[in-house]
């Protein structure tokens, strides 16, 4: 498996909201004299300001962004001429889907707006998956008389055609999910399609999968797997694949105890759900676009994990799985398929048995893997880079500019779709403690693994709502703050925008 593509510079935009700021805080960049990342912007200049909806097409987007999970809410319509499309939910309401495009490390917003009607109280846009052109998203609507509890799903596509440079982005509703997709919306993902036989000037086409496991205990039938597919160029209502096997999975042994924690597009044709205590599943759906179509076929790859970490049930009897999208991410690149973890000495970890972690200087380290073919009969891990504990804090202090960038665990780590070595994280002095002070932001920061540097840092403000600011500015704000504690999902939308594809 190898590439995908993105770039980053130091720049933020607001398309979705009346102002041309991106109302998030202060964010910084750092010297390092990158001047020969491998995979990235060969001169790596970010730009400071903010540019107008008018702006060149060259200069107006950043190349890929991090969209928050959860997205911001508005009466009226205040989405642009750029970003924004227009669909109808389940009970009529009209909605109206745009952006707020921040470059990384900085974090890019989902906007509904509802031109003719008040904002429900309850109809908080949450995003599912994004890939390329296109982002999945779920809306309450309530009143609805569908018997999905009002959750209504959309795909926003901001794909042009080849031969039609003006084609708007578009928001397509989908028809309601089996009920087991609308339980485990967690195994759902989307990618863009294009049948062999689709003319350049007809509407682009997607792909929305979900995987139906049920392999919670030694015992069952781990091997076999239902999946639930929905293709917007196909009969317009959701198909089931009942009965597929897992491929090299030991017989299922490897697949006990699966809880899928991500599911991660890639190229346009796989799509990998994770499990970050067990490993990944691969979909190959290129076949799919195809007349008389083989039967689709199922893919274990293991995490690099330590053999004893998989053998028993990673639940806890008071906490439960936890929460390992915080220090572990699998993620796609134009270098490939890259997998990250941020290892303590109080955590299971990858690659290094516990024997050998209690022997660490420090509290933490950060490892990069990629994804390799191998010999041409499977895959495995190879171990790309790691960072301590020490040499992050040198990073964080090597720059006189920086100021009260928090010494703090990094989380929610993110791969540069762009340049495979460079790995965004979130930073918060927040222990869940009742003390945790609003007023200390939280930072998101961007560093070079190999080189050991601090590419670009954000601050943003834990504040929910401040005094004076919009309204509109405000729900950015608190969609910003409700997704702390969730993982980002990488997307080159924008650049799709810009007409670059």
């Amino acid at each position: 498996m190898s590439s995908s593509g993105h770039r980053r510079s130091r720049r933020s935009f607001d398309y979705g909201s009346s102002s041309s700021s991106s109302a998030s805080g202060k964010s910084t960049r750092a010297s390092t004299g990158d001047t020969d990342v491998p995979g990235g912007d060969p001169c790596s200049k970010r730009l400071s300001g903010s540019l107008s909806r008018g702006g060149s097409p060259e200069s107006s987007y950043p190349s890929w962004v991090l969209l928050n999970q959860f997205g911001a809410c508005r009466d009226g319509f205040h989405g642009d001429r750029t970003t924004s499309a227009t669909s109808r939910t389940s009970n009529g309401k009209q909605v109206s889907v745009s952006l707020e495009l921040v470059e990384p490390p900085g974090t890019s917003v989902l906007i509904v707006d509802y031109p003719q009607a008040q904002a429900p109280s309850t109809s908080f846009p949450q995003v599912i998956a994004a890939h390329r052109d296109v982002v999945l998203l779920d809306i309450i609507s309530p009143g609805s008389c569908r018997a999905s509890d009002g959750h209504d799903h959309f795909v926003y596509q901001a794909s042009s055609s080849s031969s039609s440079s003006s084609r708007r982005p578009s928001l397509s509703p989908l028809p309601a999910p089996p009920e087991i997709v609308l339980m485990d919306q967690e195994n759902m993902g989307v990618m863009p399609s294009t049948s062999q036989d689709q003319a350049d000037d007809e509407d682009p086409s997607f792909m929305v999968a979900h995987l139906e496991t049920s392999w919670q205990c030694p015992g069952s039938k781990p091997s076999e797997a239902t999946v639930h597919m929905f293709r917007s160029a196909g009969s317009g209502e959701w198909e089931t694949f009942e009965n597929l096997r897992v491929r090299r999975c030991h017989g299922g042994r490897d697949l006990w105890w699966w809880s899928t924690d991500a599911v991660v597009p890639y190229q346009g044709r796989f799509l990998i759900w994770v499990d970050y205590y067990r490993g990944v599943i691969l979909l190959d759906t290129s076949s799919q676009s195809e007349k008389d179509a083989p039967p689709l076929e199922l893919r274990y790859v293991p995490l690099p994990l330590d053999k004893d970490a998989v053998s028993t049930d990673p639940d806890d009897i008071e906490l439960g799985r936890g929460q390992p999208e915080e220090s572990r991410c699998v993620c796609a690149t134009r270098d490939g398929i890259k997998f990250v973890s941020v290892d303590t000495r109080h955590c299971s970890s990858f690659g290094v048995g516990h024997l050998g972690m209690l022997k660490w200087k420090h509290t933490f380290w950060v490892t990069t893997w990629s994804l390799r073919e191998d010999n041409g009969c499977g895959y495995t891990w190879i171990k790309d880079a790691t960072m301590s504990q020490g040499e992050l804090w040198a990073a964080l202090d090597s720059d006189s500019e920086r100021q009260c960038i928090p010494h703090m665990t990094p989380e929610f780590p993110v791969v540069n779709m762009e340049n495979p070595d460079a790995v965004c994280f979130r930073l918060d002095d927040d222990d869940d403690s009742d003390d945790d002070d609003p007023e200390e932001p939280a930072w998101m920061i961007e560093v070079h693994m190999k080189k050991k540097a601090l590419l670009a840092a954000t601050a943003y403000s834990k504040k929910k709502c401040l005094n004076g600011v919009k309204v509109d500015e405000g729900t950015i704000k608190s969609a910003r703050t409700d997704s702390y504690d969730h993982a980002l999902f990488p997307s080159e939308l924008p650049s799709y925008l810009d007409g670059k594809h």
